[in-house]
C-alpha cells in the first residue's frame, strides 16, 4: 500500500496533569490506570493540535478516537527514581483500526511509517513510546509526560484526511429501527453494546471518555428495566466507590444518557446540559454517591 502524502506539522503537546485524591499520595506506576488514562488523553490532545497545524479540521481527532480503539500495551518500567518518586516507562501505543479500513489495507504486513508498524491479523497500528509518571512537590497532582507519539498520530491523520474514519450517514427513519433490548435484561450491562446502534450512540455521546466509561462497567450487576428506561451501572475492578459509571437508554430510542464517577468525587454527566436534567434513575444513582445536582 502506498503511503498517502500529507504534511503533518508536529506540535509538542506531551504533558497531562491529574489531581490526586489527597496529600501524601504515591506516584502511580507505569501500568497504573491513572497513568494510562493520561497517556491516552495526551494522545487525543496531540491529534487535535496536529490536525489544526496541518490545516485539517479539529474534529478529525474526535472522529479518530471514536472509530479507533487506543490502547497502551507491552508496558515496561525502564527506571524508578526513588528520590524523585518518578517512573520512566516504555510501552507500545496501539490503534485498532475499523474493520472496513483493515479490509482496504489488505492482509499484507506493511510499514506505514518508519516508526509505525501494522499487524493485519488484528488490524493494529503500533508505535513505541516513552513516558514518565511523577507527582508535584506538594504531591497533589499527577504529571505524565509522553514522547514518541507523533508518528502514530501522523499516520492516523493521513487516514482521517482521506475520510477513513468519517461516520457513516445514518439510515433514514424508514430503514433504521431501534433494536429490541429486552433480551439483554438480566445480563451484564456491557452485553447491550453488541448492538451497533447502541455502541455508536454511546461512542458519539462520550467521545474520548468512552473507553473509561466501558471499563467502569466491568464489575456490575445485571441490566434492568424500569419505567421507560433500560438501566446499567458498575465500577472498575477493585475501584468500586471511586471509579464508577451508569447509563440509561430510553426504551423508545429517544435518548441515551451516562454518568461517570472519577476518583470518588468528580461526576461527569453526558446527554444533558446540567446534572439536574438527568433521567430519574441516574439522578438517584448520583444522589446515592453524594453527588451535587446543580
Amino acid at each position: 500500500m502506498k503511503r498517502h502524502a500529507l504534511l503533518i506539522t508536529l506540535i509538542t503537546v506531551n504533558i497531562a496533569i491529574f489531581t490526586l485524591a489527597g496529600c501524601g499520595a504515591k506516584t502511580p506506576p507505569c501500568a497504573d490506570p491513572k497513568s494510562i488514562d493520561l497517556v491516552r488523553q495526551i494522545f487525543h490532545d496531540a491529534l487535535q493540535k496536529q490536525a489544526v497545524a496541518s490545516g485539517l479540521d479539529k474534529s478529525l481527532a474526535d472522529q479518530i478516537t471514536s472509530a479507533v480503539q487506543i490502547t497502551v500495551t507491552m508496558i515496561r518500567t525502564a527506571n524508578r527514581d526513588d528520590k524523585l518518586d518518578k517512573y520512566t516507562c516504555e510501552a507500545s501505543l496501539e490503534a485498532k483500526l475499523p474493520d472496513k479500513l483493515v479490509q482496504t489495507i489488505g492482509n499484507t504486513p506493511v510499514r506505514l511509517s518508519e516508526l509505525v508498524e501494522y499487524e493485519p491479523s488484528g488490524g493494529h497500528l503500533k508505535s513505541r513510546v516513552q513516558y514518565t509518571s511523577q507527582t508535584t512537590d506538594d504531591t497533589k497532582q499527577h504529571l505524565v509526560e509522553l514522547r514518541g507519539y507523533a508518528p502514530l498520530a501522523e499516520v492516523l491523520l493521513v487516514f482521517a484526511a482521506k475520510d477513513a474514519f468519517k461516520p457513516e450517514q445514518p439510515a433514514s427513519p424508514a430503514h433504521q429501527r431501534f433494536p429490541v433490548l429486552d433480551k439483554y435484561v438480566g445480563l451484564h450491562p456491557t452485553e447491550i453494546f453488541k448492538e451497533p446502534i447502541i455502541a455508536q450512540r454511546f461512542k458519539t455521546l462520550l467521545s474520548a471518555n468512552y473507553d473509561n466509561f466501558y471499563s467502569n462497567l466491568s464489575v456490575s450487576t445485571t441490566l434492568r428495566a424500569a419505567d421507560s428506561y433500560y438501566i446499567g451501572s458498575g465500577c472498575a475492578p477493585h475501584s468500586c466507590g471511586t471509579e464508577e459509571a451508569a447509563f440509561t437508554i430510553d426504551k423508545g430510542g429517544l435518548g441515551v444518557y451516562a454518568v461517570l464517577l472519577l476518583e470518588g468525587k468528580q461526576f461527569k454527566a453526558f446527554g444533558v446540559a446540567k446534572m439536574a436534567s438527568l433521567p430519574a434513575p441516574l439522578l438517584e444513582w448520583v444522589k446515592e454517591r453524594g453527588g451535587q445536582l446543580e
